[in-house]
């Protein structure tokens, strides 16, 4: 396999479906992107090394995160519940049509928009041969070198748009919608974890 071959594979970790993220897949090539075919000029002494799996429960708390973390997901949410106080409070007032649209769009995006994720983010992890073995992330002043096995690509830290950090995982995002996850469980020392990458992640982007 061949190294952009394999960033193409790793492109595919996302968890948020392509065609919903208008057509992109969350790994797609930045503007950078003729970057990710060689790894030469990467400081690999005194970098930090670390390997991940992404399981299950890592990719389907990024995606509902990612869904739900944005002004279009509170939305949903606000619609949802504006149509379950509509229905109850005024279960006299409709008839069995309004009452049965008013109860879809009542769970459409509290109970089925969150299980079609979960179901999702579940499928993409069990179904992809990325999925199966730790990657390895080499962090260093220039940016990240990704291994697994015997291929590899990397970004750079001019590559990352913003570090996102939750109680469950970091994600280092390239674009608004493609990020890489780093479940906290399998960083050991968070905080050294985050000095290392804000450090270079605020020289790099002039921060």
């Amino acid at each position: 396999m061949k190294k952009n071959e394999y960033m193409d594979e790793l492109r595919e970790m996302s968890g948020i479906d392509e065609e919903e993220i208008d057509g992109k897949s969350p790994y797609e090539d930045t503007d950078s992107g003729e970057n990710m075919d060689s790894n030469e000029g990467f400081t690999l002494e005194g970098s930090l090394q670390y390997r991940i799996k992404i399981r299950v429960k890592d990719m389907q708390g990024f995606v509902l995160r990612h869904s739900y973390g944005s002004i279009a997901g509170w939305f949903g949410v606000l619609i949802s519940i504006a149509a379950i106080v509509m229905v109850i409070a005024g279960w006299n007032k409709y008839g069995n049509m309004e009452r049965i649209v008013l109860c879809i769009l009542g769970t459409l995006f509290t109970i089925v928009q969150p299980i079609q994720l979960l179901i999702k983010a579940k499928r993409q992890v069990t179904s992809q041969d990325v999925f199966k073995e730790p990657i390895t992330y080499n962090f260093c002043k220039e940016g990240v070198v990704i291994s697994q096995n015997n291929e590899s690509g990397h970004f750079l830290w001019e590559d990352v748009c913003k570090i996102v950090n939750t109680s469950k995982a970091v994600y280092i995002y390239t674009s608004p919608v493609r990020a890489i996850i780093f479940p906290k469980d399998q960083l050991g020392d968070v905080n050294k974890f985050m000095d290392f990458i804000s450090i270079y992640y605020k020289e790099k982007c002039g921060y």
